[in-house]
């Protein structure tokens, strides 16, 4: 199965391909009222207006306003989340996956001799009513 491969902070996810619509470049992001948590603001992507959320926020990671060149917003079916890079397309055979209990968001963690890969079933919306509040 194919997956897209990306990094926050220092660590790396892989996300079935079929769930990502789209890689874009950051594009300007207009900050809303109290946001949510995870919310940094809101975009024009493609010419419709969406909510875009912070990664490292979602993973408990801590938040640096800096982003980089490398920096993208990976568009989902439940949202747009800024990561710090995307790696790579990769083939992962699930055999090669070890398990990961627990989370049934996570399909395991893939090591490929110099990273460790927690490979993820799904990200999760931040939901309709937490962007709504």
């Amino acid at each position: 199965m194919k997956y897209v491969v990306f990094r926050v902070a220092d660590e790396k996810y892989a996300l079935p391909v079929q769930q990502v619509q789209s890689i874009e470049i950051i594009p300007q992001i207009r900050p809303i009222p109290t946001p949510p948590k995870h919310v940094v603001g809101v975009s024009n992507l493609r010419g419709v207006i969406t909510t875009i959320v912070d990664m490292r926020s979602v993973f408990s990671i801590e938040v640096t306003a800096q982003r980089t060149s490398e920096s993208r917003i990976l568009v989902t079916e439940s949202g747009a989340y800024i990561v710090d890079g995307v790696q790579d397309v990769m083939d992962i055979d699930e055999a090669e996956l070890e398990p990961w209990e627990g989370n049934e968001r996570v399909r395991g963690v893939l090591n490929n001799g110099k990273d460790l890969i927690l490979v993820l079933e799904v990200i999760e919306s931040v939901g309709e009513a937490e962007v709504a509040k």
